[in-house]
Parts: C-alpha cells; sequence; structure tokens
C-alpha cells in the first residue's frame, strides 16, 4: 500500500463507520459504538494532515472526506436523539428543528451548484462543536447548552458556506 492511499482510506473509513455505527446504536451496543465513534473521530483529524504532510492530497480525497464528513457529522445529531433519555427529547427538539429547516435549505440550494467542497474555518469548528456535543451526550452529560452552541455554529457555517456559493464571500485559497 501506498503511503499516498493512506488519506483517503482513512475517509472511506469515517463513511464505513457512519453505516456501522446506526445499527450498533439501535441494537444498543453502546460500548462498541464508542469506539467506533471515537476512533471515526479520530481519523476526521488525522486524514487531512496525513495528506498535506506526505503532499498527497488530491481532488478526490478533498471530495472523499468531505462526503465522510456529511455522513458522519451529519449523523450524530440523529444519534444524539437516539441515545437521549425519552424524558429529555422535548429539550432538543427546537434546536434539532432549526437544524434541519436550515440543513434542508442549505441541501436544495447545493443540489444545484457543481461539485465544490469548501473547508472552511466555520465548518471546522462546527464540525469540531459537532463531535464534542456527540462526545458529551453518549457519555452521559445531558444539558441543552451544548446542542445549542452546536446549533449555532452549524447554522453560521451553513451560511457562511452559502454566501461563498452566492459569491458574496470568497473561499480562503
Amino acid at each position: 500500500m501506498q503511503r499516498s492511499t493512506i488519506p483517503n482510506i482513512l475517509s472511506a473509513s469515517r463513511i464505513a463507520a457512519a453505516v456501522i455505527l446506526y445499527p450498533l446504536m439501535l441494537i444498543g451496543f453502546k460500548t462498541a459504538f464508542l469506539v467506533v465513534f471515537l476512533i471515526a473521530g479520530g481519523t476526521d483529524l488525522i486524514d487531512g494532515y496525513l495528506a498535506r504532510k506526505w503532499k498527497a492530497t488530491t481532488a478526490l480525497g478533498a471530495r472523499l472526506d468531505s462526503i465522510a464528513d456529511y455522513m458522519f457529522f451529519g449523523s450524530i445529531p440523529v444519534w444524539i436523539l437516539l441515545s437521549l433519555p425519552s424524558g429529555v427529547v422535548s429539550l432538543y427538539l427546537l434546536p434539532f428543528s432549526i437544524l434541519a429547516v436550515i440543513s434542508l435549505i442549505y441541501i436544495l440550494v447545493r443540489v444545484n451548484v457543481p461539485s465544490t467542497f469548501f473547508h472552511l474555518q466555520s465548518a471546522k469548528l462546527a464540525t469540531a462543536s459537532i463531535f464534542i456535543t456527540g462526545v458529551l451526550i453518549l457519555f452521559g452529560y445531558v444539558r441543552p447548552w451544548p446542542v445549542w452552541l452546536m446549533t449555532c455554529l452549524i447554522v453560521v457555517a451553513e451560511l457562511e458556506e452559502l454566501a461563498v456559493i452566492a459569491g458574496i464571500n470568497r473561499p480562503p485559497m
């Protein structure tokens, strides 16, 4: 195996993890879920770093990383809702409803845009907040404020990317 393929394999493993984690959550294998979740989250930290370090960045790698991010980090709110005790789910319905509406608008706009993935700082911050919120809740810290913070950061990131698409703001070079 060539070193240059390792970052792509890490991104692809995050896509596989996103698929595997749903049955683990639904069956109730919490320990297995947490292990796979933490490993998959770790791949997001190192795939791009390794690609840049080894001078192995490619359009395919950037696309694969973005798809993996959408699948993995986009699933975390669902896993959060599935893991919450039924008595507190109502605390999270408003932020997740806001998130769903903004995300739907975002997806509808993105459908008509050529496949361009921007790696904006706001998206990286939102991604970190999604992962941290997921870890907090999955480890039993059930409070509304991390979800509200995560929701705000995601909305800002999606609005920034929509602004880039509309030509209002230029992505960083």
